[in-house]
């Protein structure tokens, strides 16, 4: 009995060990990537060599076992594998690595939350972990954000004299998203066990959101700060004063900084207005899909989009010498429909909102403050990659969604399970 024991917390240890390296390195990766891209020293990829590795384990288990799951990333592989053959047996011609690479992010969240799902079935319940390390990732941001305010070091996310800094990351919209589904997950931990170390780590979050200087990381954080201290009464005492105070000083501070601020004013204005921030992209895009306007709509057109609406969108739409530049719409849809046709695009979307829909299925089963976390988090990664981009191709959002949408499944599973267990009971 001893020994059986024994192993089945040897089981519980691995499984713990497995899932704080899988969510818990993640944003000192990406931190030391941003580093040595700051010391130019960028082909140093540390974080996609780790993502790589996680995305292969990924696929193993996506091919040694059945599932739902399963079946959804063997039919989106097999799915572009056959748009690619379509899009380049005639011309002979194939940029197989940048296409290929475009099939591994869209594969990535889906690939981690195999991953994370078959950990959790496998070593236990560890899902209050995997919570935390998501958690984790918003502060430790927020830190180095911090850091590059105060000394001047850090990549800017703008040109000279905007105001924003991207500290040690290299995707502002990206880490932009990953921090907010972070923050999301700190509320949810904070309503669960009040502490001021935990309050701190939400601020140091936020304040980094703020200092990155993007339209969707204001919002966002400004939402969340908003909503979750409406939604809960014992942090309206003291969180409300702070955030009418933060408020009126930052009103004052961008008064006094409204040079710097320039350019997110104007861009404020311009979304207040009706205007889409990505609509010279998407003009770019639109005119691409013209020369193609019937093939596009099935198999799309491959690189050929990526490189057209990059030529367009530099040439026409910011004068600048045409050069045929890879560059995305930044928009899911956009770059889903125009790169391999409208039923992929649909067939991509509707995995995610499917994964949205069990999120709030779970939610509505047994509602409490942690469905609802992973519920408003799943919600901004499908309304940011929809209006903003950067989510489902961006690894840093993906790779925390999908271990949130692990948990979701997970307990769905264990609740269908119980209610099996108590019907053969009865």
């Amino acid at each position: 009995m001893l020994k059986h024991l024994n192993i089945a917390l040897s089981q519980q240890q691995i499984g713990k060990w497995l899932l704080l390296l899988l969510v818990f390195p993640v944003i000192w990766l990406d931190t030391l990537y941003g580093f040595f891209s700051y010391l130019g020293l960028g082909a140093l990829r540390i974080s996609l060599l780790y993502r790589t590795l996680v995305l292969l384990l990924g696929l193993i288990i996506v091919y040694t076992r059945s599932g739902l799951l399963s079946w959804l990333v063997q039919a989106m592989i097999l799915f572009w594998s056959t748009l690619l053959i379509l899009n380049t047996y005639w011309l002979g011609e194939v940029q197989f690595i940048t296409e290929f690479t475009q099939l591994t992010r869209w594969v990535f969240p889906f690939s981690v939350l195999v991953l994370t799902l078959a950990a959790l079935e496998k070593y236990g319940d560890h899902t209050t972990l995997i919570m935390q390390g998501v958690a984790y990732y918003g502060w430790v941001f927020g830190g180095f954000m911090l850091f590059s305010f105060v000394t001047g070091l850090g990549i800017p996310s703008y040109e000279e004299g905007v105001f924003g800094i991207k500290s040690f990351y290299v995707g502002g919209n990206d880490i932009g998203l990953a921090a907010l589904i972070s923050l999301t997950i700190m509320f949810v931990l904070l309503r669960r066990q009040f502490s001021w170390w935990q309050l701190g780590k939400i601020v140091l979050c936020v304040a980094g959101l703020l200092l990155l200087g993007t339209k969707a990381g204001w919002a966002g954080a400004v939402l969340l700060v908003v909503g979750f201290t409406m939604l809960f009464k014992r942090m309206r005492w003291f969180a409300l004063p702070l955030v009418l105070i933060a408020g009126a000083w930052s009103i004052t501070w961008i008064q006094a900084n409204s040079d710097t601020l320039s350019y997110q004013i104007d861009q404020l204005q311009t979304v207040a207005k009706g205007a889409n921030p990505r609509e010279r992209l998407m003009q770019a895009g639109d005119g691409q899909l013209e020369h193609y306007p019937n093939k596009a709509q099935w198999t799309g057109g491959g690189y050929s989009f990526y490189t057209g609406s990059g030529r367009d969108y530099y040439v026409t739409h910011n004068n600048t010498t045409g050069t045929e530049t890879f560059k995305a719409i930044e928009q899911e849809w956009y770059d889903l429909r125009g790169g391999y046709g409208v039923p992929f695009a649909v067939f991509v979307f509707l995995c995610h909102f499917l994964l949205l829909a069990l999120s709030l299925l779970l939610l509505w089963r047994r509602p409490n403050i942690e469905h609802l976390g992973i519920a408003i988090a799943s919600c901004l990664y499908i309304g940011h990659g929809i209006f903003a981009g950067h989510a489902f191709v961006s690894g840093q959002p993906s790779g925390l969604i999908a271990v949130l949408y692990a948990i979701v499944i997970y307990r769905l599973e264990s609740g269908a399970l119980s209610a099996e267990r108590r019907s053969q009971r009865d």
